[in-house]
């Protein structure tokens, strides 16, 4: 029995050792089977999204998003090479993983990726990426300043390429208050400066995204998404206001009071709240058309303040402008105070409560409908 326990207890020491993984290291890509049944449960959840790409001139990183049980999770990070031979990362519960070129994988050769989550017993894959992953360079969203302008009944944006990134294939997603989200392509880009060309709603703001990924590299993956770009509708929505022009006083003067009906812009969910690019700027713009030989003046009053007018006839304009410049304008008339018993004629689009086309008191309110949200009126007289 002497020689055979000789013999016997090593062997069985180094398959014991063999069986607990001790040939793999933490930072190598480990060519055992798996320590858990390679057996996909079928289930919608599990892990999803896998994307592998380069951050150094020898170091990678894999990321995924992972839906289903948290307790007790472990990820791993499959990896088969073009000779078939397949390995394993174990990530434990994280969904980010980094190695290195010298870690089992190939990075100069086309690999295929999975990820295999195990929790509750069973085993949830990820759909399988095949790339060469000395090509996946993870590029940047565009960064910074997003400028908009309005090309040919378009939407044209511009942004600086982020350094040492130039060559990039650029998509685009947008949505409006009420539609999913709608993908886009911005076409191969290969400047220092990038741009795309995007639809452009009449009457509806939008959110846009954009993301970027190498050119020339199918397999790479895209770059996450830019943060919300806010586009106002080509038309600004159309201003409710309600004037009231008072009876002429002893000083030649009648008032003018203004008040507000706001009514919001619906925006886009990325776009609620401060939203920078969807402003709409409302002015007033009063024409006195009686005596042609003052010369026209210009003021700017906040909203609240009440203006006094002559008892000449105005003309009256509501101008909304949003980023594209100004939209449709609502012109109304004023006619002159008659000096009658303080009447003021009923006159062209001059709309008086009540009325039935009759003449009304100047101290009624001529109501006019048509939204200032801002708090700045510049007035012509």
């Amino acid at each position: 029995m002497g020689p055979l326990v000789t013999w016997v207890v090593p062997l069985l020491f180094l398959f014991l050792l063999s069986r607990q993984g001790a040939a793999c290291r933490t930072s190598e890509c480990c060519f055992q089977d798996p320590p858990y049944p390679d057996a996909d449960s079928g289930s919608a959840s599990g892990p999803r999204d896998l994307r592998c790409y380069r951050i150094s001139s020898d170091r990678y990183e894999c990321s995924w998003q992972y839906e289903g049980p948290t307790a007790g999770v472990s990820h791993f990070l499959r990896c088969c090479l073009s000779s078939g031979r397949c390995c394993y990362f174990a990530a434990g519960s994280a969904t980010r993983l980094q190695f290195s070129d010298q870690a089992g994988v190939s990075v100069l050769y086309t690999v295929t990726l999975w990820v295999e989550s195990w929790a509750r017993n069973q085993t949830e894959k990820s759909p399988e990426v095949t790339l060469q992953l000395y090509n996946s360079v993870k590029y940047e969203p565009p960064l910074g300043d997003i400028k908009v302008s309005k090309l040919a009944g378009q939407l044209r944006m511009e942004w600086e390429t982020p350094d040492n990134q130039v060559g990039a294939e650029v998509q685009f997603r947008h949505r409006t208050p009420s539609s999913p989200w709608k993908l886009g392509d911005c076409g191969p880009q290969d400047d220092d400066t990038e741009s795309c060309l995007c639809p452009l709603e009449m009457n509806v703001a939008q959110e846009f995204q954009l993301r970027r990924r190498r050119l020339g590299s199918q397999g790479s993956s895209w770059s996450k998404w830019s943060s919300p770009v806010c586009v106002p509708p080509e038309n600004p929505p159309q201003p409710q206001v309600r004037f009231s022009v008072e009876q002429l006083g002893q000083d030649g003067r009648r008032r003018l009071t203004l008040k507000e009906q706001p009514t919001q812009l619906e925006l886009p969910e990325g776009c609620q709240g401060l939203a920078p690019g969807t402003e709409v700027t409302y002015r007033l713009q009063l024409h006195m058309l009686s005596c042609p030989c003052k010369a026209k003046a210009t003021r700017t009053l906040h909203l609240g303040k009440m203006p006094y007018l002559s008892g000449a006839a105005y003309n009256v304009a509501v101008i909304s402008s949003n980023q594209f410049g100004p939209g449709l304008n609502q012109t109304w008339h004023i006619p002159a105070d008659s000096h009658t018993d303080g009447m003021i004629s009923a006159h062209c689009n001059l709309r008086l409560p009540d009325s039935r086309d009759s003449p009304a008191s100047a101290s009624r309110v001529a109501e006019i409908t048509g939204i200032c949200h801002h708090n700045r009126l510049i007035l012509y007289f």
